[in-house]
């Protein structure tokens, strides 16, 4: 399945699939959820695809809500698995770098689809 657009992080080297429902109804009704974080195995901790997140229905709670999962598990991955002050900095700047990105890829995408 093509994912419906992409969101680069990491200073571009790597990036997480997003999928928007066609039918929110269907999928909350199959995956019992509005939206899921589903991270690639094995996962690359530095660089090339990281996860997906599959959206039911796009809202700014939601899109906040999976990316801290996402970047959680990124965290993790890197074998930091714990915040500091000596990588607060970077981790609260990385999310802020998913969010922009998300909303900028989002709204491209929105433009050119019937959805």
């Amino acid at each position: 399945m093509k994912p419906d657009f992409r969101v680069y992080f990491n200073e571009r080297k790597q990036w997480f699939d997003v999928y928007v429902s066609s039918s929110p109804r269907k999928f909350i009704r199959v995956t019992k959820s509005w939206a899921y974080y589903m991270p690639m195995a094995p996962r690359k901790s530095r660089r090339g695809l990281f996860g997906a997140i599959h959206f039911s229905r796009v809202g700014s709670g939601l899109v906040a809500h999976e990316l801290l999962h996402l970047l959680l598990d990124w965290i993790g991955a890197r074998g930091k698995g714990k915040v500091t002050p000596k990588n607060e900095e970077r981790i609260v700047t990385m999310f802020g770098e998913m969010t922009r990105m998300f909303w900028v890829r989002y709204y491209h995408w929105k433009e050119h689809t019937s959805i």
